[in-house]
């Protein structure tokens, strides 16, 4: 029977529910759960303002310190939602908009980075997890990259299935098998990684479609 284990975050305003490997934060504000956590603590406890856990009898505060870390660890921080809309209709998803602001350890505004990583995928195809990589490279080549910036806004292009290449095709040979993502949705992941301690600002995201006529 699993270990469940309950936690309340003032800061946050959240609950946090901990069993199994997974631990979910739900907030009683908006009514609605908030995330999903990698952490996963032997005991919650908090004060009037202050939230900590336990882990291998190590005590650690959460909410300050390094963005990402938890007992010792830095974890991605993740960002995952589908895109529905016009549910009824079969779209062609040809790339992702991204308005986002980040900073950098010392709350300087970093005006070339958004998210490092993103993933796009639906109940029968997938992009797979694919780095990003800005338009204008070291070599200031601009034809270089999935990624780029337009009106203080970010566009992502690269968003073709991998997941139905035939085996033993040679990676070189990949692109003339990727298919453009078609279906009435797309879910999509973006990830910060968060071993240079940046904050990321996300306002606003979707996926970009045309409709697909047959």
């Amino acid at each position: 029977m699993s270990e469940f284990k309950i936690g309340y975050d003032p800061y946050y305003e959240r609950v946090l529910f901990s069993f199994d490997d997974k631990t979910f934060s739900y907030s009683p504000k908006i009514n609605g759960w908030i995330s999903q956590h990698d952490y996963l603590p032997d005991i919650y406890f908090n004060t009037k303002e202050e939230f900590y856990s336990s882990k291998d009898n190590d005590l650690f505060e959460h909410n300050h310190g390094p963005r990402g870390e938890f007992y010792d660890v830095v974890f991605d921080t993740v960002y995952e939602f589908v895109d529905n809309r016009s549910a009824d209709i079969s779209k062609i998803a040809t790339g992702i908009y991204i308005d986002s602001s980040v900073y950098d350890n010392e709350s300087n505004l970093e005006l070339h980075k958004t998210f490092d990583a993103y993933r796009v995928f639906n109940k029968n195809q997938d992009t797979g997890l694919i780095d990003t990589e800005y338009f204008v490279n070291e070599n200031n080549n601009p034809y270089i990259g999935n990624i780029r910036k337009t009106k203080n806004k970010w566009y992502i292009n690269d968003v073709r299935d991998i997941s139905n290449i035939p085996e033993g095709v040679p990676e070189s040979l990949w692109w003339h098998y990727k298919k453009r993502l078609q279906e009435h949705y797309q879910q999509v992941q973006l990830i910060k990684d968060n071993s240079l301690n940046e904050k990321i600002i996300l306002f606003r995201t979707n996926m970009i479609f045309k409709e697909s006529i047959r």
